[in-house]
């Protein structure tokens, strides 16, 4: 048996069971992620975490090595094509994000409000988003997941508005603040464990904008380099011991 499949709660869990199963370490296999945990929407349905795992051969052993300078290259600094969209956020644009998030509120049943204005971020002017209310945790989600797909869904409903549509960037309770600082402390303690131990790691799942924090918090690093793997959502970063 050289594959298998295997779910948990976390995709850390189910790859942790798929290892056990093989009698294998992590850096000798090749992880597919098959799903990710979800709560749902709005905390509404589940579904555990699914994986397969298959032991590497020599062949992927060379293709891994090859590929590695290249997926470092996403390190570290932020994209650059966005400033390019020549956008003008307006009032108007502000005004149709604010209707459009307390519509979908409404709508589910969550007693938050949201509240925007123009802010200037590293892309330029974007519509800048704050939720209040007594169900913010029901909006942030697990990680993040379900305000990230909140301020998706508001920017593509100002796309279809117009195709210079500023982005939408969404916040309550001074999450991102927040999340970036956990993000920091915990790359911190991955690398020191990765120095330890001298196997790397590898983050569940994350977006563009968490994956760089972490390349930046640990570029600095000269024990350990990072990169990423997967495609799309499944993307995440791997931390691993400086050759």
């Amino acid at each position: 048996m050289n594959s298998v499949e295997m779910s948990g709660k976390t995709v850390d869990l189910a790859i942790k069971s798929a290892l056990e199963e093989l009698n294998v370490d992590i850096d000798d296999v090749k992880i597919e992620i098959i799903d990710t945990p979800s709560k749902g929407v709005f905390g509404l349905g589940s579904k555990l975490a699914k994986v397969r795992v298959t032991v590497k051969t020599d062949d992927d052993e060379e293709i891994a090595t090859s590929e590695e300078p290249v997926e470092v290259k996403e390190t570290p600094a932020p994209v650059k094509k966005t400033v390019k969209r020549e956008t003008e956020c307006t009032e108007a644009d502000v005004n149709n994000a604010v209707e459009f998030l307390n519509g979908l509120f409404e709508l589910a049943g969550i007693d938050v409000k949201a509240e925007g204005k123009i802010e200037s971020f590293e892309e330029g002017d974007a519509v800048s988003v704050d939720i209040t209310g007594a169900n913010t945790g029901l909006v942030i989600g697990k990680r993040g997941e379900t305000i990230t797909a909140l301020q998706h869904l508001a920017s593509l409903a100002l796309a279809r508005k117009s195709d210079k549509a500023p982005k939408v960037y969404l916040d309550s309770e001074n999450y991102r603040e927040k999340r970036i600082e956990a993000l920091k402390a915990l790359s911190n303690r991955v690398a020191n464990n990765v120095v330890k131990s001298r196997r790397s790691f590898t983050f569940e799942p994350m977006t563009a904008y968490e994956r760089r924090v972490i390349h930046a918090t640990l570029q600095s690093n000269d024990k350990v380099t990072t990169y990423s793997v997967g495609q799309g959502i499944h993307r995440k970063v791997v931390v691993a011991l400086k050759k």
